[in-house]
């Protein structure tokens, strides 16, 4: 009978800081449910926002959630809405549109 296997070092890394982020995140306010216009709107019924920042895969990588949320965010609210992709870059268009 084979024993099962051990996690790699690796492995366990990643699900501990993957942990760590989440606590965080609960820490510093709230995790939103996977609609995000539905969790958007819900956090500015509790919450003054002054901006929304969506971060979203890059352009190229979207699926079908992230193709138009921006659009749809703007459309839905007058707050400025920035759009950030990874790396700290912004979609400059989108950018452009606030």
């Amino acid at each position: 009978m084979a024993r099962p296997r051990q996690p790699s070092s690796g492995r366990i890394e990643a699900s501990q800081r993957a942990v760590a982020i989440l606590d965080a995140l609960a820490d510093a306010g709230e995790v939103g449910t996977n609609e995000p216009l539905a969790s958007i709107e819900s956090a500015l019924q509790r919450f003054p926002a002054d901006e929304i920042v969506v971060a979203t895969p890059p352009l190229d990588e979207q699926g079908w959630l992230e193709h138009g949320i921006v659009r749809d965010i703007r459309a839905r609210t007058e707050l400025p809405v920035t759009h950030v992709l990874p790396g700290g870059e912004r979609n400059q268009a989108a950018a452009a549109r606030r």
